[in-house]
């Protein structure tokens, strides 16, 4: 006689059933997120750069040609060179920006963009020699096309909700508008290191190269070609919706004390301005302590992850309590530790809570940092944060062991909650790299360079701003 056994009950439940996986992977692809239709088309990039009302702006800069010199006057006028060099910064080559403004149905999209903002030129597009003849003249106004880029940068910025002067300072919850993220990148050479080298040494014209390194927060990555540092900020995470404050070159030979160096030239611009106010940066570990003191005396929030040497237990200090025991205060991945010998004899570093991290303001406008911890007794001790006077004369580097937030292990710290800003400087670097032709620098010289730099960071804006404009105007019903 055989035996039969009972069929097992299936369950059956929504979440095991055939398809189910598909089915939620399309209800997730289905929701929304900040900026899904702010990906343009190469129309739209073209609307975008020509109805920015900046760039006639920072045209009026550059003369149409030197005062007092002969010769008949250019073709086109000066917007027509800066509309072509913001195009080649947002398209990633100068002969795509070329064709562009020779397409004759571009070209009147161009000059109607031009007409409501004042500006004129001839029904004919130009061509690309026109653009060759004119780079001399862009090159030797480089820096008035620098300085378009700080004031019109920070005029979008406020257009943009960030960097707001009247937001009231937050040192516990921080806006994200009120904060820029930085990072240096190196541009790929045109040309590889061997080909450069072996026209260099036949008596070619050479090439404004040189192998640098990247990637603070990591390995370091050795790559040949230009370095520039970038500084930005954007509100929230909508997508394209980023205003480039400044670029600048980075010096050859200087490491990342060359380009922290530069960032923080960058930055004292712009919290000398007015018009806008930074309350902190996010950036990697190409800032040492004494870049992060300059910032912290500028009264702003550094978030920068403690460097890997330098993050090692540390002696800091010894305190005599008023609870009659005496503390050893040591420093440990730029926080706080007190350090404790077990009855094994090994020895320990216990995390010490923070109270409070503030700031106070110096007669002379500078600000000076402390922190309220707590020690294991209980009882709240006040540091420096900033390096002092005394720091000074034992050659001793507080900011360089000492942090104003730092990473935890519970994840509610401040840095925690804020240092996530920082990748968006990784997505710009990017773009960067995505937008240039064959993700290479286009341009040689040095120069030339930072001007492909500069239209890069006008286009960028260029979009930022047509995307807000759109917001702005009213649903049609």
């Amino acid at each position: 006689m055989t035996t039969k056994h009972p069929t097992p009950r299936r369950h059956h439940s929504a979440a095991s059933a055939f398809g189910a996986v598909r089915i939620k992977q399309r209800a997730v692809q289905a929701l929304t997120t900040p900026g899904d239709n702010n990906t343009l088309l190469e129309l739209e990039k073209v609307r975008a750069v020509a109805s920015y009302p900046a760039l006639y702006a920072i045209s009026d800069m550059v003369p149409d040609r030197p005062e007092g010199s002969p010769g008949r006057p250019a073709h086109y006028p000066a917007w027509v060179s800066v509309i072509h060099k913001v195009l080649h910064g947002a398209f990633g080559s100068a002969n795509h920006a070329s064709r562009i403004m020779a397409n004759p149905e571009y070209w009147q999209i161009i000059r109607h963009q031009a007409a409501a903002n004042g500006k004129a030129a001839r029904p004919r597009p130009p061509q690309r020699h026109h653009h060759c003849y004119a780079q001399e003249r862009i090159d030797h106004h480089i820096d008035a096309l620098h300085r378009g880029l700080l004031d019109t940068a920070a005029a979008l910025a406020r257009q943009l909700d960030c960097l707001d002067p009247n937001t009231p300072v937050s040192r516990t919850s921080p806006s994200r508008g009120q904060f820029v993220v930085g990072d240096g990148t190196v541009v790929a050479s045109p040309q590889r290191k061997s080909t450069v080298e072996r026209r260099a040494a036949n008596g070619g014209p050479t090439i404004n190269a040189y192998t640098e390194v990247q990637n603070g927060d990591g390995a370091p990555e050795y790559r040949y070609g230009a370095k520039f540092a970038i500084l930005s900020a954007r509100p929230d995470n909508t997508r394209n919706l980023r205003v480039v404050l400044d670029t600048m070159p980075v010096p050859h030979g200087k490491g990342y004390k060359g380009e922290a160096g530069t960032t923080l030239k960058m930055l004292d611009r712009l919290t000398m301005r007015t018009d806008i106010r930074v309350d902190g940066i996010c950036y990697d570990g190409a800032f040492r302590g004494t870049h992060i003191d300059h910032v912290m005396k500028q009264g702003l929030i550094a978030l920068v992850p403690p460097h890997a040497g330098t993050a090692v237990p540390t002696p800091f200090t010894t305190i005599d309590c008023r609870c009659g025991d005496t503390h050893n205060i040591w420093t440990s991945n730029g926080r706080l530790n007190e350090h404790a010998i077990l009855d094994t004899g090994e020895t320990h570093l216990q995390h010490l809570p923070v109270a409070k991290v503030y700031d106070r303001r110096n007669r002379d406008g500078t600000h000076r940092w402390y922190i309220d911890f707590a020690t294991t007794c209980g009882t709240v001790q006040r540091e420096r944060l900033d390096i002092t006077d005394e720091d000074t004369t034992k050659g001793y580097n507080r900011t360089e062991h000492l942090r104003q937030h730092t990473k935890t292990d519970t994840g509610d710290s401040l840095y925690d909650r804020c240092y996530g800003w920082r990748e968006d400087a990784e997505s710009l670097n990017n773009t960067l790299d995505r937008t240039l032709y064959g993700g290479r620098m286009t341009a040689h010289t040095a120069t030339r360079q930072h001007g492909v730099m500069i239209g890069f960071a006008l286009g960028r804006n260029a979009i930022a701003n047509y995307l807000h404009q759109r917001k702005q105007q009213p649903t049609a019903a």
